[in-house]
């Protein structure tokens, strides 16, 4: 069963939308809530305002959290990471630099 969570995300930077700042309450809906360490990882969250009155106040929140990013790491090197016996699933090319750059996670 799906419950509404409360969760407050610290806003450093908005990419696009209605510029925010400071810490922020969203709602999402889950089976769980999501941990504070998960919450404090994130990285790029994807949001809804949450536009009917009576639901914000409801809810005690004011945007719809609709997906939260988890930090990933990706390693960029000049050398194909098949020529150095690394298996990754997708490989990205940088053919603007010289050398040229690939960048690969690894699993």
């Amino acid at each position: 069963m799906h419950s509404w969570w409360k969760s407050v995300i610290q806003v450093e930077k908005t990419i696009q939308g209605r510029p925010l700042s400071g810490r922020i309450t969203t709602a999402v809906m889950a089976h769980t809530g999501m941990n504070s360490r998960y919450m404090r990882a994130i990285r790029l969250v994807i949001l809804e305002p949450i536009e009917d009155p009576d639901q914000r106040r409801k809810l005690r929140a004011d945007f719809y959290l609709k997906e939260a990013s988890p930090p990933q790491q990706m390693f960029c090197s000049s050398y194909d990471p098949k020529d150095i016996g690394l298996k990754t699933e997708e490989t990205y090319v940088s053919q603007t630099e010289n050398p040229r750059t690939y960048c690969f996670e690894l699993n």
